[in-house]
């Protein structure tokens, strides 16, 4: 997907107009809690935050001592908004619950995007983390689309920016102000619905519903570290640009708690040692000689859903 700045800095606008809908004020203080991203150090930002009132919060698998640093950063920082993926929330949320950390600050809301979040789960981490819990709908095409407002009744549509329509069901988006990349009707792969609304909120307007879309999976370690999708994702962007984007798709199976199997489709086989030494090099290191790995090049990839990076079957 490409973006001019013009595009960049409305994309960066529209997570603002979100945080909004949460009473977000200028000055106020926001944790961003996410995976570590491989090919990009974004440690510079957290040098600024003073400035910004942004801070990073970055790990590389979700474990008991990424939780611990978690929750001191929280009672250190203030936050006065946390934003992450609903999945690396909950997750959290049980560790915090079953090693009884304690949370000396309450954040005034927390955001969540980038898959469904469940009723479990913002019952569960609205239990722990003692705040609300907003849900946002976006996508990496079309940039951020909705958010929800404070009475938690579906999510509020920017119209200005995006054109929804929900055919049968299938979500389809046009972004408006895309001038050198234009997105018209694209059909995102998400179910939901589409309904206009005049909400207690007070704005009128389209309504996003009954999203079922992205569940993003982890890794599971036998000592229960889990291992999120992103880290992959890097290495195999990283191994793309080494070897004349070569690989054209992949996805990781696991198979039992001792066994990861990733598959990697190939568009030329020019490279295919090179390939295979790069990746089992930069996996293994992530998977820390945890668990064992198997890389298979097959013709192709069934999928039976959308698009999910990894699947485990136990």
């Amino acid at each position: 997907v490409y973006r001019n700045r013009e595009g960049l800095c409305t994309d960066a606008l529209l997570f603002l107009r979100g945080w909004k809908m949460m009473d977000y004020k200028l000055g106020d203080k926001v944790l961003i809690f996410y995976p570590e991203y491989y090919d990009y150090n974004l440690s510079w930002i957290n040098r600024f935050y003073f400035l910004s009132g942004i801070k990073l919060f970055f790990f590389n698998s979700l474990s008991k001592e990424t939780v611990e640093q978690l929750v001191r950063e929280i009672n250190s920082f203030k936050p006065d908004f946390i934003t992450t993926f609903p999945s690396y929330l909950n997750d959290a949320a049980i560790i915090i619950k079953k090693e009884k950390l304690i949370l000396e600050h309450i954040p005034k809301g927390i955001e969540v995007s980038g898959e469904i979040l469940f009723d479990y789960q913002r019952k569960s981490c609205k239990e722990i983390f003692k705040t609300e819990i907003y849900d946002s709908y976006g996508s990496l095409e079309t940039g951020m689309i909705a958010h929800e407002c404070k009475f938690h009744n579906g999510m509020h549509i920017y119209e200005d920016i995006v054109y929804p329509e929900s055919l049968n069901n299938n979500l389809i988006f046009t972004r408006t102000n895309l001038s050198e990349m234009p997105i018209i009707r694209y059909n995102i792969g998400d179910l939901g619905k589409v309904i206009y609304e005049k909400c207690k909120c007070g704005i009128s307007g389209k309504k996003l519903t009954e999203v079922e879309g992205r569940i993003e999976d982890h890794i599971l370690l036998p000592d229960k570290t889990r291992i999120y999708p992103t880290s992959f994702r890097q290495i195999l962007n990283s191994c793309n640009q080494k070897f004349d984007n070569s690989i054209a798709e992949s996805n990781i199976i696991q198979g039992s708690k001792n066994n990861i199997t990733l598959n990697v489709v190939l568009s030329n086989n020019r490279h295919n040692k090179g390939i295979h030494d790069y990746l089992t090099n930069n996996v293994k290191k992530i998977l820390q000689g945890k668990i064992n790995l198997t890389i298979k090049f097959p013709n192709k990839i069934k999928r039976k859903l959308k698009f999910r990076f990894i699947e485990r079957k136990i």
